[in-house]
């Protein structure tokens, strides 16, 4: 669980982050700070994973994440 279901809820959080971030002055922010933010977004989720004491919980967790930006990358 900590390798594959992290990096789903990363990818999971970097493609919702293009539904809420403001658009910037070019209007390409929404796109490119998802991007730079890709490793600290991981470390943060990976981490999480680690030191989660109750594995079902921590995988509930993360499943929320997932389904969370999903949902949001629908509306949006």
């Amino acid at each position: 669980m900590g390798g594959p279901l992290t990096l789903i809820a990363t990818l999971a959080i970097m493609a919702g982050m293009t539904a809420w971030w403001p658009k910037g002055a070019v209007g390409i922010d929404q796109i490119g700070m998802p991007l730079i933010l890709s490793p600290v977004i991981w470390v943060c989720v990976f981490v999480y994973a680690l030191l989660e004491e109750r594995l079902g919980r921590a995988c509930l967790v993360l499943l929320a994440i997932i389904l969370g930006n999903g949902v949001l990358l629908a509306i949006g």
